[in-house]
């Protein structure tokens, strides 16, 4: 991990995420760039839009010195970005400078969630790089309990060697979980044994592999997250946009939006060229 972005909207829960980036930060000396994107209507005469961009600009430069203020205990260097358009598309210009992305959550329900979504889940969906979804104040010294939900068809070379980094940088306990629902059907034993095969031959350390039931694939990570004190919830996306992300949905976004505790995304997308495990037998 080399460079942090932070998305904000001058938001307590947008201080809670960077909160969380300056102790990433601190752990390694990783510098921070702290983002916000303003927007405003573009049906306006020339000389309007002019004047209130430039007061748009003015107003989020004093609003992030007073962020940055409030947040920031010590004298640390964060570099300031303040861009008008759309927040997804301004992470996508920048995607390239950056190893990781972190964010706060406000959630969403109902037709907000479906029609709209959060801008975390948007996040989500297009970010070529990690993402940490924060939902409030956390210390990241007691974050040791990471719930790595599997799904098979989702197991690449990258997820798991982002996943094997981020245990190290953590010194967190990996539970890998797969939640079988109606839906659905795997050989425990044969899971267990493939999948410890697949995490040794790759030197994973300090793991437990888990199998549980329930209704849904989202409800059974949760349940065994708050039955064992599961401090964040690390899995991987496709990313699907458009119409297949509308009839699909992604359990990833899903998680990140409705989770009492922090989520590390990974999007599959990001990869190139990546070599699935498709020669795994334990799925019936």
């Amino acid at each position: 991990m080399e460079k942090i972005l932070v998305p904000t909207d001058f938001s307590e829960t947008a201080g809670m995420a960077f909160d969380f980036a300056l102790q990433l930060s601190a752990r390694k000396n990783i510098p921070i760039s702290l983002l916000h994107v303003f927007d405003f209507p573009v049906a306006l005469e020339p000389n309007t839009i002019e004047e209130l961009m430039k007061q748009s600009y003015n107003s989020a430069e004093e609003s992030m010195s007073d962020f940055i203020e409030k947040y920031s205990k010590d004298d640390v260097s964060v570099v300031r970005i303040i861009e008008s358009g759309s927040l997804t598309s301004i992470i996508e210009r920048y995607r390239s400078h950056y190893d990781v992305i972190v964010m706060g959550t406000h959630g969403a329900s109902g037709f907000k969630e479906i029609f709209m979504g959060s801008n975390a889940e948007k996040v989500i969906r297009r970010a070529k790089c990690p993402v940490y979804t924060i939902p409030n104040q956390q210390k990241i010294a007691n974050l040791k309990h990471f719930i790595v939900p599997l799904q098979v068809e989702d197991l690449s070379e990258g997820f798991l060697h982002n996943l094997k980094e981020l245990s190290y940088f953590f010194q967190a306990h990996l539970h890998f979980l797969y939640v079988d629902t109606p839906a659905g059907h795997i050989n425990e034993e044969m899971f267990h044994q493939e999948l410890d095969d697949i995490l040794s031959h790759r030197n994973f350390h300090g793991y437990d592999i888990h199998t549980g039931r329930d209704f849904s694939a989202e409800s059974g990570i949760f349940h065994f997250a708050e039955n064992i004190g599961g401090n964040m919830i690390c899995l991987s996306t496709h990313g699907k946009v458009g119409l297949a992300h509308f009839l699909e949905g992604s359990l990833a976004e899903d998680i990140a939006n409705h989770s009492r505790i922090p989520v590390w995304t990974y999007n599959l997308k990001m990869e190139e060229h990546f070599e699935e495990m498709n020669n795994l037998s334990f799925a019936l």
